[in-house]
């Protein structure tokens, strides 16, 4: 190249097809693989940082003189293929002749296109969360909505008064007589029984068991809402009486009363009770049950009222309002465990009970939060 650059700064005028054959000779040389065939120019592609001087030789011989038309066209296709883009490297990075000249702008390819395709796994999508409002939280004590007839069950209203048939199944049932029960081992589930049920008979009694039953509406019924003997009460709500549950022992088979919620209404002279034993009374159990005679102020005597009868526990109960919250007497024995007296809900005072016949263990004054749920605890409550 050095003997094409002296003759390009001082050009003979006297040797020009020499000049051109040198010239060509150098470039042949340079570029590698053009052709000097003018029919199929076959421009090459420099190393980085060659191409430019490549095509300015290319552009500045075409002004020499003597040129012939097929060295021209040669020329002219040198100069147009040169100043073609080069094609974008394998590896995506622009060559170093697209820097060398803000003339070019260079071409890239994005590393995705010329990389092996990789699979990214999908990223984990947590599960949404529920939409279903969750039951209340075990050990969560009874209150007027977490208890009584399942949301979403569908009632068929049943027209009778009395339930006479023994070993009877009675479920989803609306009832607007107050029931009579004449029969042995009558069951009733999931139904609304609008004005109570009895099944005391001069005779003796007839069993029958209650569970997930809502028993009284918003009206106030001067009565009992459940009795009074040889029967069980699971999982029930009952409002709107003036007395709960009527205690009454005809027979020896045990009264229970579980995991109930019992809230009373208020009649003048009522002497209103949660829980009432009469004489006579079988084996009575009252566990985990609230009873609240709160609204029956102050014509009430205790939300738990048994006042003559042997034999009763009542364990991790709510007891509200009262003279007493529990007035006990008799012979016994009594087990009395584990209760949360609502404080500052009684007239005179938690409780009266015979310490001599009863034991007597964790029972606590507490305060209950808007759910109806112990809140905190005031202090314990001695037997008294």
């Amino acid at each position: 190249m050095t003997e094409i650059r002296s003759h390009r700064k001082t050009p003979s005028r006297q040797t020009p097809l020499r000049m051109a054959v040198a010239f060509l000779a150098a470039l042949t040389l340079a570029v590698g693989a053009i052709s000097l065939s003018v029919g199929s120019p076959a421009p090459a592609r420099m190393a980085d940082g060659t191409q430019l001087s490549v095509q300015q030789e290319c552009q500045l011989a075409l002004t020499y003189p003597n040129r012939t038309s097929a060295q021209k066209t040669w020329l002219r296709t040198c100069v147009s293929a040169l100043a073609t883009p080069p094609a974008p490297s394998p590896t995506g990075t622009p060559s170093a002749s697209a820097t060398a000249s803000p003339s070019v702008v260079p071409t890239t390819t994005s590393p995705s296109s010329t990389l092996p395709p990789t699979t990214t796994p999908a990223p984990t999508t947590p599960p949404p969360p529920p939409t279903t409002t969750p039951p209340p939280p075990p050990g969560a004590y009874p209150n007027a909505t977490n208890r009584g007839v399942p949301a979403g069950t569908v009632l068929t209203n049943d027209s009778r008064c009395v339930l006479a048939t023994a070993n009877e199944v009675i479920v989803g049932k609306h009832f607007t007589c107050r029931l009579s029960v004449s029969a042995s081992n009558v069951v009733i589930r999931n139904s609304q029984l609008d004005k109570g049920i009895n099944n005391w008979t001069s005779g003796g009694g007839h069993s029958f068991v209650l569970e997930d039953s809502t028993v009284g509406t918003t009206a106030c019924v001067g009565d009992f809402g459940v009795g009074a003997t040889d029967f069980v009460a699971r999982r029930v709500k009952v409002i709107g009486f003036s007395d709960g549950f009527r205690l009454s022992g005809r027979t020896t088979n045990p009264i229970v009363i579980d995991d109930s919620y019992a809230r009373t209404c208020h009649l003048s002279g009522a002497h209103s009770d949660g829980a009432q034993a009469d004489s006579n009374l079988a084996p009575v159990t009252i566990h985990h049950s609230t009873i609240d005679i709160r609204p029956s102020a102050t014509d009430w005597t205790a939300a738990i009222f048994y006042p003559a009868n042997p034999s009763m526990i009542a364990d991790d109960n709510i007891l509200a309002g009262g003279g007493y919250e529990l007035q006990i007497g008799g012979t016994g024995p009594f087990v009395i465990t584990n209760n949360k007296l609502v404080s500052g809900s009684w007239e005179y005072g938690p409780s009266t009970v015979p310490c001599g016949s009863t034991t007597w263990t964790n029972n606590t004054a507490v305060t209950l939060d808007a759910a109806g749920q112990p809140s905190s605890t005031v202090r314990a409550v001695a037997c008294g």
